[in-house]
């Protein structure tokens, strides 16, 4: 689980050699968009979050770039439809002389690099920062945040550069469990999309496949709010937390919440997301304020203000024609008025947040 190991994997990767134009990267002719995006985007940042000092020269790309020359890969399939992809050195496209890189000086290979930029502190001190962003809270500039920070680069860089240390640290530590990590997040739409499904306990039909008939309805979901699964806008994935939230987003977050909860699966064999009466059921109380907060919690656990909850309860006593009604648990109810506020919780600002 060292970080080391991974992060040579993914660089020896057809897809990765591809992709940052590592094949084209030769003797003579070095290609310096792996070497560059190797430090930028997946081990240290442009500067080091903690000491905002530049982490790397464009003299050590150059000299990147020489040590990654003649990485190249082989398809051994036997068939047409199969793929089999095996990493190789081309000895005669690399470049076998001494490189200098963060003021060393050596006949530095590939294999060099990824070493010496994993035992880097200012990749220790970014990959936690990625890590907090990502699955706690956004981390700030402040001197507070920073120290977060150089604790849990420690453990990093006294495990052995250990990933699964790193994660258990952090996944285990007072600051994930903090108040400030509570709704400290925006979610992804893989996140809404998903989540809402299984916290109802709702159904997703893809439909047969076998039959060309499969339904992609749960990736266009996501596409539509702005997450085009397995294909980030470029190498730097998606950009998270407040770029999720603008008015086409929003919308489409909404509307998804309302097809959520109208489709009742009167077809079982239809492709899509359902949600039946008797799922609804399962929450739904006797009291409209007990059928509230169930519901917050079931999608939550949910803690909007007073007047929300009051407003959501009012919706619940109010029939179409806008006249006090008794709330009753019944299916009529269920399957009109229940689902009327599962959608209005899904669409609280409250729901958009992890």
């Amino acid at each position: 689980d060292r970080f080391d190991d991974l992060l040579l994997t993914v660089a020896q990767d057809a897809a990765m050699l591809i992709w940052l134009d590592n094949i084209t990267n030769v003797l003579g002719k070095p290609n310096e968009n792996w070497g560059r995006e190797l430090q930028e985007l997946f081990t240290m940042g442009i500067t080091d979050v903690v000491t905002d000092q530049p982490n790397y020269t464009e003299d050590d790309v150059k000299e990147i770039a020489r040590a990654f020359t003649g990485w190249k890969f082989r398809n051994n399939r036997r068939r047409q439809d199969l793929f089999d992809f095996e990493f190789f050195i081309n000895e005669n496209e690399h470049d076998n002389t001494a490189k200098t890189i963060y003021g060393q000086t050596a006949n530095f290979s590939g294999e060099d690099v990824i070493t010496i930029v994993s035992a880097r502190r200012s990749t220790a001190r970014y990959l936690v920062k990625e890590i907090f962003d990502f699955f706690v809270y956004p981390l700030s500039s402040s001197t507070a945040d920073k120290n977060k920070i150089e604790k849990f680069a420690d453990v990093y860089m006294n495990s052995d550069h250990s990933i699964k240390a790193l994660m258990r640290a952090i996944f285990t530590s007072d600051e994930f469990y903090s108040d400030r990590a509570l709704f400290g997040l925006v979610k992804q739409p893989a996140e809404v999309v998903v989540g809402a499904i299984r916290m109802l306990g709702g159904e997703y039909n893809p439909g047969s496949f076998e039959r060309g008939a499969g339904s992609n309805i749960l990736y266009a979901e996501a596409r539509d709010m702005g997450q085009d699964i397995f294909n980030p806008p470029d190498v730097n994935g998606w950009d998270l937390q407040l770029a999720w939230i603008n008015t086409s987003a929003m919308l489409e977050r909404f509307n998804y919440g309302n097809r959520l909860t109208t489709n009742r699966g009167n077809r079982p064999d239809n492709p899509g997301i359902l949600v039946t009466n008797e799922q609804l059921a399962a929450y739904t109380k006797k009291k409209s304020k007990k059928t509230v907060k169930k519901f917050l919690s079931v999608l939550g656990p949910l803690k909007p203000g007073g007047a929300t909850i009051q407003a959501l309860k009012a919706y619940l006593e109010t029939d179409d024609q806008g006249n006090e009604v008794n709330f009753v648990n019944d299916d009529a109810t269920i399957d009109k008025k229940v689902r009327g506020l599962v959608h209005q919780i899904m669409s609280l600002p409250e729901f958009q947040l992890n």
